[in-house]
């Protein structure tokens, strides 16, 4: 059996897609600034896109996390870390 990842079978996609989500946000912001000075509905238009990637970005973000944490109780990493084992 193969690793998948932590996200499953389509996990390297799901990251790629998640990823470029992050970045659409973080430019969509950077873009505000610039847009403010031309024209407002632009910059309204480009602020809710990135606050709409961030959005799914971090509950994805928050999913993994939540699976890693699930993932080191269940093999009691923490415990065999302070252990030294």
């Amino acid at each position: 059996m193969s690793y998948k990842g932590i996200g499953g079978k389509y996990s390297v996609v799901l990251s790629w897609l998640f990823f470029v989500l992050g970045i659409i946000g973080a430019i969509g912001l950077r873009f505000v600034l610039i847009l403010q000075n031309f024209n407002p509905i632009f910059a309204k238009v480009s602020w809710y896109i990135a606050m709409g990637a961030f959005v799914f970005f971090y509950c994805y973000r928050f999913i993994i996390e939540d699976k890693r944490r699930k993932i080191i109780i269940e093999n009691n990493i923490k415990e065999k870390i302070d252990r030294g084992t």
